[in-house]
């Protein structure tokens, strides 16, 4: 049986290097001159989830903050005089908190990556440690443990980019948001881990050595030069639930967990939590768009054959996508009813 890792993170610290910003619910952008912003996100967005800040002040952003669909969110702080603070996300549907910690204004990104440095550095939980006394103290020790987690991921082929984990602005699709999904991915598949909150609890007392190592990836040569049959229906999708007619594409052996599926510009899908894929993995995209009723779609192999996994984004007579499937190459289906296009 696959595990679907619920993300349940104690506080993290921003590092040292970060600078943490918020974003409010109704202002995506920053609202004064002493904000603090970044991305939520675990591969995929951290979405309608709200953002907390304790800083050195006592206080906390100025008005609530909610991260966008992008994950994006951004906050104000009374003034600079408040660093720092520890940050938390949190979401009920799907369940996720995780934590940052921010010493300057600027980036701070929440993610499994910044509250697996804080989990190092702080020697416990954490929840623990953002509930507790005495982060403001604990930036020097960021700086070493962000240098060991990362030193670990390299070595263990997470392919990682330049910059920090916490500082660094990215967005969904690019090369950090692929790091967590290959995260996600290989603590979903590695039986030595029963779930994220097993994996922080063995970080906690140092033991890199439980980082799982990266998946296998077949995505070392460049998308098919026709791509765009693909990107052509590039967006962030809401799932509604399970679909379950027409009969003749097969009955769901697997609900959709996450409630968004992304199709990047550059031909990257993230399908759910811990499914996603390059387009470097892109093994044949066959364009279908043309195939009267219920066939009509587009369907993007990742392996040899059809046998394999595969993507099929299905299509009514406009060309609007109505469903998007994945099969696992196992006799796994996901069938992912799609209600809107952001």
């Amino acid at each position: 049986m696959s595990k679907h890792p619920t993300l349940i993170a104690v506080p993290a610290l921003c590092l040292a290097l970060v600078g943490c910003l918020n974003e409010s619910s109704n202002n995506p952008g920053p609202s004064s001159s002493a904000t603090l912003h970044g991305t939520a996100a675990v591969g995929a967005p951290v979405v309608g989830a709200t953002v907390t800040a304790r800083c050195a002040d006592g206080a906390g952003f100025t008005q609530s903050v909610t991260t966008q669909s992008n994950g994006a969110w951004s906050g104000a702080l009374s003034s600079s005089a408040s660093l720092p603070c520890a940050l938390r996300v949190e979401n009920d549907d799907p369940a996720v908190v995780l934590h940052s910690y921010a010493t300057a204004l600027g980036v701070a990104n929440i993610t499994p990556l910044t509250d697996l440095i804080v989990t190092l550095a702080a020697n416990r939980m954490p929840g623990e440690w953002f509930a507790g006394d005495g982060w403001q103290s604990e930036a020097s020790t960021m700086d070493a443990a962000q240098q060991a987690i990362l030193d670990t991921l390299g070595a263990s082929g997470y392919g990682l980019p330049e910059g920090s984990p916490f500082s660094t602005a990215f967005e969904i699709g690019d090369a950090w948001d692929r790091v967590l999904d290959r995260l996600a991915t290989a603590i979903n598949e590695d039986s030595a881990i029963e779930d994220y909150a097993a994996l922080l609890n063995l970080i906690k007392d140092g033991n890199l050595g439980s980082l799982p190592t990266a998946p296998e990836s077949n995505g070392d040569h460049e998308a098919p030069s026709n791509v765009g049959v693909l990107t052509a229906y590039a967006g962030t999708y809401t799932v509604t639930g399970t679909a379950t007619e027409p009969l003749s594409r097969g009955f769901a052996t697997r609900d959709h967990d996450r409630g968004t599926i992304i199709i990047g510009a550059n031909g990257n899908v993230d399908f759910d939590t811990g499914i996603s894929f390059t387009a470097g993995e892109i093994g044949a995209i066959y364009d279908r768009t043309f195939i009267d009723g219920d066939a009509r779609r587009v369907h993007v192999n990742y392996d040899a054959d059809d046998s394999g996994r595969k993507i099929q984004v299905y299509l009514d007579a406009e060309l609007n996508v109505i469903e998007i499937t994945y099969y696992d190459g196992q006799g796994g289906l996901t069938r992912a009813a799609i209600g809107g296009v952001e």
